[in-house]
C-alpha cells in the first residue's frame, strides 16, 4: 500500500469503526439544535443490541424529531415510535393511549423488549408510566419504564458544583472528580434498565463492565485493546454497557467493577442493587497521559486484587510505548507552542497534558473567557479569582517561562505567537491567518490504552510536518463571533443564543440565586 494511502486508511479509521460499532461521542449527541433529555434516553437505548423498540409518551412532533434527527452517522432513523398525544388527552390523560400504542407496536413488531420513554409533556402530566408497564407484563409483554427526576435536562446545581470543585483540584495532574447529574436522559434510562432489566446473578471473579458512552474519536478501537491488555493480566470483560445483547445486560451484575466513563448515577444504583463497585474516569487528570494510563490499570488491579500480576506487565506496556514514540517525542520536544485555551477552569489539565504528557514547550497561554462564560458557569469574583490562581499554579509548574494572557488583544496575540512553532488547544478556525499553522487538538482522544497513547504522540508529531497555515479560509470571511465561533456576528444569530441561554440557564430571582425556568 502506498504510504498516501495508508495515512488516510488511519485518519479514516476511526469513522469506520463508528459505523460498525454504533458507539457514539456524547457532543454528537448535542449537535442539533436544542435538545433535551429524550436524546439521552435513546441514545442509551440505540447502543443496545438486539430487537429493543422504544415509544415516546408525546405528541407526535416530538416523535417525528427524535426519530430522525440525524444523531447517528449509520442510520436515517431511531427505531422508535410515538403514543401521538393529542390535546384530549393532554387535558384527561393519555396513559390509556400510550397502553394502546404499546400494545399495537408489539403485535406489529414482536421486540424482545418495549421501553417507555417519558416526554416533558407526561412530566406537566404526572403520568404514571410504570403502571402501563405493568398492566403490559400482566399480559406477556416484556415493557420498561423510565421515570424523569426533573422537567428539564441543564443541571444548573451540576455545572456551578463542577466549577468550585474544579477551582479546588491540584494542578499536579492528579486528580479525580466526581459530580451526580440530575435530569439527564442516559442515566434516567440506564437506572431504568439496572431496576427493571438486570438479574441477581453470581459474580465472576476477576471481571468488569465497560461503559460505552464518551470514548471520544478513537473510542471502539481503545475498547478493543483495553480488553485485549485486561486478558492479559487475567481480567474478563463480561460486558459493555449498554453497547451490549439484552442478555448480557440482564447478567451485567456478574461483574465485580464498572469502568464508567462519565456518569456515576447508573453505576451508583448498580452498586446499591448488585453490590458491584466502580471507577469512575471521566472529570479526570489522574489518568491523563502515559503516566496516567499507567495509574489506571493499577487502580483496577487494586480493586480486584490482582496488583501483583498487573505491575511488570504495566511497566513493560509503558517501556514499549517509550520506545515507541521516541522520535516523536524528541521531534515534539524541538517545538514551541501557544497554548490557546476557551475558559479558565479547562487550561490547567491542557497545560499539564501538552507539557508533561506530549514534551511541548509552551511559550504563552492565552484564555478567551467572557462575560458569556461567566454567567454560564455561574463563577462569581471569588470562583474567577480561584481559577486563575489555579492556572499561574499550573504554570509556575508546567510552563515556568510562559505568558499568560487572559483574553489578548489581537496585538498581544499576534506577538506572542510570532516566531513560536503553531498553536494547540484550541481547533477554533478563528486561530488561522496568524502566521503559524493551528495543530489540531488531542483532547478528542481518551488514551486509556498504550497503543492509543503511542498513535496520540505520532499524531502530534505529524501534524507539525503536515499543517500548513491556512491565510484564506472561506468561513473566515463570514463574521464569526470572537466569543463563539459557532455563531456568526449577525445580532439575529445571537439573539437567539441570549433566548435560549436564559431559557435554559441564566433565568435567575431578585437575589441573584440559580433557578431554573421550570423549577
Amino acid at each position: 500500500m502506498r504510504k498516501g494511502r495508508a495515512v488516510k486508511m488511519e485518519k479514516t479509521q476511526a469513522f469506520w469503526n463508528h459505523l460498525s460499532d454504533e458507539m457514539y461521542p456524547t457532543w454528537f449527541l448535542h449537535s442539533f439544535v436544542m435538545n433535551g433529555k429524550i436524546s439521552g434516553h435513546i441514545a442509551a437505548l440505540g447502543e443496545m443490541q438486539g430487537d429493543i423498540l422504544c415509544i415516546l409518551d408525546a405528541p407526535i412532533g416530538c416523535g417525528f424529531h427524535y426519530r430522525n434527527a440525524a444523531r447517528r452517522r449509520t442510520h436515517p432513523y431511531y427505531a422508535l415510535q410515538c403514543s401521538d398525544l393529542k390535546e384530549r388527552e393532554i387535558i384527561m390523560g393519555g396513559d390509556t393511549q400510550l397502553e394502546q400504542s404499546a400494545r399495537k407496536a408489539y403485535a406489529r413488531f414482536k421486540p424482545q423488549l418495549i421501553f417507555l420513554i417519558p416526554s416533558p409533556i407526561t412530566d406537566i402530566l404526572n403520568e404514571d408510566l410504570f403502571s402501563v408497564a405493568a398492566r403490559l407484563r400482566a399480559d406477556g409483554i416484556p415493557a420498561v419504564a423510565a421515570k424523569s427526576e426533573r422537567f428539564s435536562l441543564p443541571d444548573k446545581d451540576y455545572v456551578a458544583n463542577l466549577m468550585h470543585e474544579r477551582g479546588k483540584q491540584k494542578v499536579d495532574g492528579d486528580n479525580h472528580l466526581e459530580i451526580d447529574v440530575s435530569g439527564c436522559g442516559f442515566n434516567e434510562a440506564m437506572c431504568a434498565v439496572i431496576d427493571q432489566v438486570m438479574e441477581n446473578v453470581p459474580k465472576k471473579k476477576h471481571s468488569v463492565n465497560i461503559e460505552t458512552i464518551s470514548w471520544g474519536i478513537e473510542g471502539p478501537q481503545v475498547l478493543e485493546e483495553i480488553e485485549a491488555f485486561l486478558m492479559e493480566c487475567g481480567i474478563h470483560v463480561n460486558c459493555r454497557i449498554p453497547n451490549a445483547t439484552l442478555e448480557e445486560i440482564r447478567h451485567a451484575p456478574a461483574a465485580e467493577l464498572n469502568l464508567v466513563t462519565h456518569f456515576i448515577k447508573w453505576a451508583r444504583r448498580m452498586r446499591c442493587h448488585f453490590g458491584t463497585d466502580y471507577l469512575h474516569m471521566g472529570e479526570r487528570t489522574r489518568y491523563d497521559g502515559l503516566e496516567g494510563i499507567c495509574r489506571f490499570y493499577m487502580d483496577i488491579a487494586q480493586r480486584l486484587d490482582l496488583t501483583d500480576r498487573m505491575e511488570p506487565l504495566v511497566a513493560a506496556a509503558r517501556d514499549k510505548a517509550l520506545a515507541d514514540t521516541d522520535d516523536a517525542r524528541r521531534l515534539l520536544a524541538t517545538k514551541t507552542c501557544v497554548l490557546v485555551c476557551r475558559g479558565l477552569q479547562e487550561a490547567p489539565k491542557q497545560l499539564q497534558l501538552y507539557t508533561k504528557g506530549y514534551d511541548l514547550s509552551i511559550s504563552a497561554v492565552c484564555v478567551i473567557w467572557t462575560a458569556d462564560m461567566r454567567r454560564y458557569y455561574y463563577v462569581d469574583e471569588a470562583l474567577e479569582k480561584q481559577l486563575e490562581d489555579r492556572l499561574r499554579a499550573a504554570g509556575a509548574l508546567y510552563a515556568p517561562a510562559a505568558e499568560l494572557l487572559i483574553n489578548p488583544s489581537a496585538a498581544d496575540f499576534q506577538r506572542v505567537v510570532s516566531g513560536c512553532d503553531g498553536i494547540v488547544g484550541s481547533g477554533d478556525f478563528t486561530m488561522e491567518g496568524k502566521g503559524v499553522p493551528v495543530i489540531p487538538g488531542i483532547l478528542n482522544t481518551m488514551s486509556f490504552s498504550f497503543p492509543s497513547y503511542v498513535r496520540s504522540v505520532r499524531r502530534l508529531a505529524q501534524a507539525f510536518n503536515r499543517e500548513r497555515e491556512k491565510k484564506s479560509l472561506i468561513l473566515n470571511r463570514l463574521g464569526i463571533s470572537e466569543e463563539d465561533p459557532n455563531l456568526l456576528s449577525d445580532p439575529s444569530h445571537r439573539a437567539s443564543r441570549e433566548m435560549w441561554l436564559r431559557l435554559w440557564w441564566d433565568y435567575q430571582d431578585n437575589g441573584g440565586n440559580r433557578k431554573g425556568c421550570c423549577e
